[in-house]
């Protein structure tokens, strides 16, 4: 059983990773990486979550916080002001 911390089945995990993760892709927001990256960490470490799944998202987790990383080299941590839109939506930002 889950506890009150994680109460989100790994389906719904996957699908805001993924989400944050095409959020990030679109617009190249650092926070989206970052959420991306913890999610699927959170997937890494989900007991409940399929063998194959778990490896799948630990192997992504580690390859997004390396990319966080030289991101964070490059533009300084993210900061609770910064906006992510769709490159549709930019001119509303």
């Amino acid at each position: 059983m889950r506890d009150q911390q994680d109460l989100h089945p790994p389906a719904q995990m996957v699908a805001g990773a993924l989400a944050h993760l095409t959020r990030h892709l679109e617009s190249g927001c650092l926070h989206s990486l970052y959420h991306a990256a913890m999610l699927f960490e959170r997937l890494a470490n989900d007991p409940e979550a399929d063998v194959f799944l778990r490896h799948n998202a630990s192997e992504l987790a580690e390859c997004l916080m390396e990319q966080d990383k030289s991101s964070t080299k490059l533009f300084g941590p993210p900061t609770s002001t910064v906006i992510c839109t769709r490159p549709e939506n930019k001119a509303l930002a």
